[in-house]
Parts: structure tokens; sequence; C-alpha cells
């Protein structure tokens, strides 16, 4: 359950930029221009398109068919430039799937993210290298494959190449265009009052529009709630069950144990002695089994490249403590209550 809280806060984490900035003409701006002292962080993003050298792009069946398309438009593909892919959104909610390799980081300037019918089209693998010429400038960038992606994204028809999955690429922003930005996302707690106080800025309102960020990861957020519940009434029912049937479990057990116990009370040991040496005896069995869940637990997770943390085992072990002292004081409260002549007579 502690492993399917931090998938949780981490998509949270992912989905708390509640603001998207994109100029009204459509163009780029500075991101710097965006300012306000609730925004935590900003999220810089760089939508656009460009040629591709050296490679052909993938073609499909267009709905919208143009005849006035240039030849330096017939070969183009769509890049999205972000500050680490692996936190786009495409690939956090599961449209893309990265299949081979790893993710582009914010400090890598030459890599690039394919997508494996492209790659498998042009003969491409990790580690190969593209050239690419964003539309608008005449530099010619080689950026190198960091990971081959599958899926496919809700496409928008305009009669090009750079519409179909197929031909979209992801880069760092570093490497397109970095400061300058066609949507800037905004990391704020309070996205009303920063919304607002942005627009009573006259400039700002004139040139930019401030919406909302689609909460395109709350369907798996959803999820993740649903198996959190189920997962918190499992626990209480297995807690539930393990007082239960230790409980049981101890009262066959003092039964054997039941002139043990007469002597002891006919001597004077008091009663919460005897519950407490019971306490002890089952604690003492309990370590070895609890050290063995343990080394089994933590060979079980390095597997999943998780750290085993032991105020989670110190947390597990005393909820078993707790269950033993219950079960104890349940499966004795009969037998300590009776006057040490009764039980030695039952017995007799």
């Amino acid at each position: 359950m502690s492993t399917t809280d931090k998938q949780k806060d981490k998509l949270n984490e992912l989905t708390i930029a509640s603001l998207i900035v994109t100029r009204k003409n459509g163009g780029d701006f500075n991101k710097n221009r965006i300012k306000h002292a609730a925004v935590k962080a900003v999220i810089p993003m760089y939508s656009g398109s460009a040629t591709v050298k050296g490679a052909h792009v993938v073609e499909g069946r267009q709905k919208v068919k143009r005849d006035d398309v240039p030849s330096t438009l017939k070969n183009v593909v769509a890049f999205e430039a972000s500050v680490d892919t692996e936190h786009n959104v495409l690939f956090q909610s599961g449209v893309f799937t990265l299949k081979s390799g790893h993710h582009v980081q914010s400090g890598d300037k030459t890599g690039v993210l394919i997508h494996e019918t492209f790659a498998k089209q042009n003969h491409l693998k990790v580690n190969d290298t593209v050239q690419l010429s964003q539309l608008g400038k005449n530099t010619m960038k080689t950026f190198k494959v960091r990971g081959i992606f599958s899926g496919k994204k809700q496409e928008q028809y305009t009669g090009l190449s750079s519409d179909f999955s197929e031909n979209m690429m992801f880069v760092s922003n570093r490497s397109m265009s970095y400061g300058v930005v066609n949507k800037l996302g905004l990391v704020t707690d309070h996205p009303d009052k920063v919304m607002g106080e942005l627009e009573r800025n006259q400039e700002i309102k004139a040139h930019y529009t401030i919406e909302n960020a689609p909460n395109t990861l709350e369907d798996r957020i959803a999820s993740y709630n649903g198996i959190i519940q189920m997962m918190r009434w499992m626990t209480y029912a297995i807690l539930c069950g393990g007082v239960i049937v230790l409980s049981l479990v101890l009262v066959l057990w003092l039964r054997e144990r039941i002139y043990e116990i007469g002597i002891l009370l006919s001597i004077g040991v008091s009663k919460l002695k005897i519950m407490m040496q019971f306490v002890l005896e089952l604690l003492l069995l309990s370590i070895p089994a609890a050290m063995c869940a343990y080394i089994a637990g933590r060979i079980a997770i390095s597997l999943q490249q998780e750290a085993v943390r032991l105020p989670i085992f110190a947390l597990s072990y005393s909820v078993l403590t707790a269950i033993i002292l219950l079960s104890v004081i349940i499966a004795t409260s009969v037998i300590l209550f009776k006057p040490p002549r009764a039980l030695l007579s039952q017995m007799s």
C-alpha cells in the first residue's frame, strides 16, 4: 500500500501544473514574461515542426487533402520539447510507452525519442543519429536516439505528415529554443487566484490566454484511489482475522497450561505477570518469523528497484505486537479470572 501511495503522489505532482499560458496569436514568447509570487515553478513547453534529413516520414491516410503543400513541408515531423520527457503527460497517461532505451533528461541537448514505426521504416535504433531542422530556421541539428516509443495519440489533421503519431519526436527544451516557449505550465496551489491576478495585467490579458490545464491523469488517479481504498479494507480484514485466529489458537494452547496457571496464581503471582509471560513467549516466537519475512521482503522489493525502509518494518512489527497483546488478553480473560482452586479442581 505504501508503494501505491507513492505512485499516487507522483501522479499528483505531475498534474499540479493547473494553469497553461499561451499567446493569443499562437506565437512564441519568453517564459520569464509570466511571473507571480504564488507560482512555485514554471514548466516550459515548446511544440513545433521540423524537417528531417536522411530519413523518410511515415505516410498515412490523411483526412485533409492539400494541393498547396510546398516541397519543404513534405518530409516534416512534429516535435515536443519539455524539461523531462519521462514527465511528459503523453507518457504519464499511457498514450505513449517507452519500448527501448531511456528518456531524454533536462540537460541532454542532443537526445531524441522517436516512434517505433518511424524507427523501423528508417532502420534506426538506439544511439543512431537523426538530423532535424526546425521550420523557420536554417540550422540543422544532429540528435542521438535515446529511446524508441510506441502508441498513438489523438491526431489533428492539417494535411501535413507531422499530423501522425508515428512522426512525433520528443526532445529536451534545451535543444530547441531554450528560454522561448509557446506554452507555459504554472505550478501553483491557488490557480484561481493566480489566474485572476494575472488577467488584471492589461498587457497579459491583451496578448496571452490563461486557462486551466486539462487533467489527463484524472482517471489513473481515480484508479489509484480505488486500489488504495480496497487495500485499506483488506488490511483491516486481515488484522481482524489475525486477532481472531490467534485468539482461538491461544485458547487451545492455554487449556494445556491450566494446571501451570493455577499453581502460579496459588503462590501469589499476579495475573498481569502471567499475562506478560505469555506475551513474551509469543514475541520470542515471532522474532525469527519477522526476520525471515523482512529478508524475504527485502529480496522481493529489491527486484523492483525500491529500498526497504526500516520504519515501515518497525511499524509492521508494532502491529504484530499489538495483535499478540490483544489476542493474549482475549484468550486469557476467561482463565485468569477464575480462582486457583477452580483451575486446579478442573484439572483434577
